[in-house]
């Protein structure tokens, strides 16, 4: 089953991943816990399909801190833009997240340049082993195979949790509606 999973995830274009992977976009928040043979099943299915990841992704990042935290999926969440390297303008982007602490660190090539996402992952995940006092979590609206081929866009403001993974909330769609005219490639 192993190997066949390996021949798919390549026939998919998904990047060369461990024995150990359950689903395709593990910070997916539909994610069932449907272990190998679910994974398996699933990658059959979107092999069949032809199945990409969107180019743009909506990425829910919540953080907490204090012992006192409320739980997550409640109350307020910032929302990242995950944009295909091949789809958006990505030189014309400017990182929303600059000056701040997590802009050091969150796997930016420089300064004034979006983060791919993987490296963006990895550095918010890293964050909470430097603290006690601090967690981090987040999740995709819609699956994203290969996180390197993207770019993370840090959409301004706070938004509510429910509204967001609902996609209700207004504010949000005429911002990525405006984002897509201005740097989706033709």
């Amino acid at each position: 089953m192993n190997r066949e999973i390996h021949e798919l995830e390549k026939q998919l274009g998904l990047a060369e991943r461990a024995d150990s992977y359950t689903n395709y976009d593990p910070l997916y928040i539909g994610n069932t816990q449907e272990g190998r043979e679910g994974y398996w099943s699933d990658l059959k299915k979107k092999a069949a399909s032809g199945y990409k990841s969107p180019d743009l992704i909506w990425m829910i990042k919540e953080t907490k801190g204090g012992i006192c935290a409320p739980r997550f999926g409640y109350g307020d969440c910032q929302v990242l833009l995950l944009l295909h390297k091949d789809c958006y303008d990505i030189l014309g982007c400017a990182p929303v997240e600059s000056g701040t602490l997590e802009h050091l660190f969150n796997g930016s090539e420089g300064p004034g340049k979006l983060p791919r996402a993987d490296r963006y992952v990895k550095a918010a995940y890293e964050m909470m082993t430097f603290s006690n006092d601090y967690a981090v979590r987040l999740q995709t609206l819609s699956e994203c195979g290969n996180y390197q081929d993207y770019y993370v866009y840090a959409v301004p403001g706070n938004f509510q949790f429910s509204d967001v993974e609902t996609g209700m909330d207004e504010r949000l769609k005429k911002f990525i509606a405006d984002f897509q005219r201005k740097y989706k490639k033709q």
